[in-house]
């Protein structure tokens, strides 16, 4: 019965599909948390409280809002687009043959604000990032062997020497949370929305007893905000402001 057991605990076992055609198992476990009052540190707190107190079950949780100050970027730039969603740009764990017109599409207009604003001038070399799906980060770093991942990254390759910059590239599940390599660069774009598997969503929705849709939108939105402060632009100083671009 629900009312006897802690939900926090229980175990989550996926089977995850890499790229290179090879599986693993991943399995999430939480341990007890201890009786004495637990504080926790979560920028994106607002978007996934209902999931901590549908999983919390033997204490009140409550959330406190902290307001936190730093620098604005120089720019934020969110582009409504579907064009770098899995379903669109990515089949069987390939890109598409118009990946590289987007990667191309994208780091043009992001460099082009990064000198617009001033963060860099027309004769300085500039440091750009790029973080999104896994397949596309394969493509533009050539870890990605088939025929249109070799195109992306032939294409990321000219647009850099074109645009006297060169770009830094991460992917949702390593780079979006806890890293600072991109604390220092000049424009970061975050392309595609960061959804996760259904199926493994369905699974934790259901084992702390909420609904998909809350628990699916809440870790979407948790994890693009993660991935847009990589760039760190709270701590920086006025004279050192960073270029944010969401593709999404």
């Amino acid at each position: 019965p629900a009312d006897q057991r802690n939900l926090f605990t229980a175990n989550c076992v996926s089977l995850l599909l890499h790229t290179d055609f090879t599986w693993s198992l991943e399995i999430k476990q939480a341990k007890d948390l201890p009786d004495s009052p637990v504080l926790v540190l979560d920028a994106t707190g607002t978007h996934v409280i209902e999931q901590w107190q549908s999983a919390i079950t033997d204490r009140p949780v409550s959330l406190e809002e902290v307001v936190v100050q730093g620098s604005a970027p120089a720019s934020a730039i969110h582009i409504e687009s579907k064009a770098f969603t899995k379903g669109m740009c990515v089949e069987k764990g390939q890109v598409d043959k118009f990946c590289a017109d987007r990667i191309d599409s994208v780091l043009a207009r992001l460099v082009s604000e990064v000198r617009s604003q001033g963060c860099k001038s027309e004769f300085e070399h500039c440091t750009l990032a790029l973080l999104t799906h896994r397949p596309i980060y394969d493509a533009c770093m050539g870890i990605a062997k088939y025929p249109y991942g070799e195109q992306v990254k032939q294409r990321v390759e000219a647009i850099c020497d074109e645009m006297n910059m060169n770009v830094l590239f991460g992917y949702y599940g390593r780079h979006d949370r806890g890293t600072n390599e991109f604390e220092a660069v000049d424009g970061l774009a975050v392309c595609g929305d960061p959804r996760g598997n259904l199926g493994d969503a369905e699974h934790d929705a259901k084992l702390i007893d909420v609904s998909l849709d809350k628990s699916y939108s809440g870790k979407t939105m948790a994890t693009a905000v993660q991935a847009i402060n990589r760039a760190r632009h709270l701590r920086r100083e006025t004279s050192n402001r960073v270029v944010l671009m969401y593709v999404g």
